[in-house]
């Protein structure tokens, strides 16, 4: 359900407001529990999961005033070279990654270095201001570049690179994702309306989460999660050590790792083309108007108004011409989407990881539209499930088992998840085709920028 008092976080683009994003925790539980259906007591735990990457730091005297979003690219510059660390956490070295930007503060910002007592990831930074205690979990750390993935701890030679072999002890406590690390502290309840001592659990990174809900626990359809970022992932039984896709990090059953190709490619660039240049068409109204709005073989846009960490390229429509208007730009809009995700699914299946369905999630499983459309690129079932929120199923599914409602997260997602819709590829190969000539556009660009 919605929220009266539900808000976008509370940023910049780069930086958050964290007093704000406070505010906007601690409001958002109230509206919860108040609009619940249940008794305070019956709450048997708060369950949390929240964008990876950024960095939210504690002081000595609590949190500092604003964080850094996982969009951060002032740090590129303290970026080391995917090969060298590479061998330690199979995945990309980028700007938007915890150290890096901790090895900027360090160089350009000594005074909010000398700050820093602990760093988080965003729902660290919530469990911290319910209980108090300061740690993060295994999916978090992982995805995020900072373990080494064949010991799943902290590494000093991975952290030299970064030149922090001497700031380990800035690095959080790790736990696991259905650990109960605290309860609710007497304060926070009489904000929120929850009772002291609810117990709060480790928490999950959010494409973990939505995995989870989404039912994807096993190596058998890929989940595609279509919102800000456009993240493509699978489960795979044991590490995968290829440089073709963006990472491969812990899944949160502690003996499997996921597959993830993705970029900040999806759902962001229809958000900034609602706002910034239509201003008055809601999401269902580009809908409809999408709908109706044939393909044109001609007019392409590129999903890239924020740069990928593994493409040297940059945003915008190719072949526009006096002829099109705002319906075929919506269009174009809604292909350039799915053509990225598809594009990195096909980095998965360069890589052996083959499966004939997904399960789609995120803002763009709402729209019937889009969800044909990556069928109909795709040429694989797509499903969506009856909860819109799977971020937050997941996290539910993860409280489920730390309390013991169910004895593990298969049994739990099984019996939590439920699939809705199933849209099917038509026979019209006119997307898919359009779509191979995206990626040799796509080609191109890249070497001319």
């Amino acid at each position: 359900m919605l929220f009266k008092n539900e808000a976008d976080t509370p940023n910049d683009g780069m930086h958050i407001n964290t007093a704000a994003l406070y505010n906007a925790v601690v409001n958002l539980i109230l509206d919860a529990v108040l609009n619940a259906a249940v008794n305070p007591g019956e709450i048997c735990a708060v369950c949390v999961s929240g964008h990876g990457n950024g960095l939210y730091i504690i002081g000595e005297h609590g949190i500092l005033p604003y964080a850094y979003s996982s969009m951060y690219v002032e740090s590129q510059k303290y970026v080391p070279d995917t090969k060298d660390t590479f061998p330690f956490t199979i995945q990309t070295a980028w700007s938007g990654q915890p150290l890096s930007i901790i090895s900027l503060l360090k160089s350009e910002e000594p005074t909010v270095f000398s700050k820093i007592r602990k760093v988080l990831f965003c729902k660290d930074i919530i469990k911290y201001i319910l209980t108090g205690r300061i740690c993060t979990d295994y999916t978090d750390a992982s995805a995020a570049g900072m373990l080494n993935y064949k010991t799943g701890r902290y590494d000093t030679e991975l952290l030299k690179l970064y030149g922090l072999e001497n700031n380990s002890d800035i690095l959080p406590e790790l736990c696991r994702s259905t650990e109960i690390i605290g309860g609710v502290s007497g304060k926070i309840a009489k904000r929120t309306g929850l009772l002291p001592e609810t117990p709060v659990i480790g928490g999950l990174f959010d494409v973990n989460s939505c995995m989870l809900g989404a039912g994807v626990i096993k190596p058998d359809k890929y989940c595609i999660i279509s919102g800000t970022w456009g993240i493509n992932s699978v489960v795979v039984e044991n590490p995968t050590e290829s440089d073709k896709i963006t990472q491969c990090c812990n899944f949160c059953f502690p003996d499997k790792f996921m597959c993830i190709d993705s970029a900040p490619t999806s759902c962001t660039n229809l958000e900034w083309f609602l706002k910034k240049v239509m201003r008055d068409i809601t999401c269902d109204e580009a809908d409809n108007i999408v709908e109706q709005q044939p393909i044109n073989q001609v007019l392409f846009y590129f999903p890239y108004i924020y740069k990928p960490m593994d493409m040297n390229i940059s945003g915008g429509f190719r072949g526009i011409t006096f002829e099109h208007d705002y319906r075929d730009l919506m269009r174009a809009v809604f292909e350039g989407i799915v053509f990225d995700h598809a594009y990195r699914i096909e980095k998965l299946k360069s890589i052996g990881i083959v499966y004939d369905s997904a399960v789609l999630t995120g803002g763009a499983a709402n729209s019937k539209v889009l969800c044909q459309m990556f069928a109909d690129c795709m040429g694989i079932n797509i499903y969506t499930t009856t909860q819109p929120q799977t971020g937050t199923l997941g996290s539910a599914i993860a409280g489920a088992v730390a309390v013991g409602i169910y004895p593990d997260i298969d049994t739990a997602a099984e019996n939590m998840v439920k699939i809705k819709n199933c849209y099917q590829p038509s026979s019209d190969q006119k997307l898919r085709q359009k779509f191979e000539i995206f990626k040799k556009h796509l080609k191109a660009q890249q070497y001319e920028v």
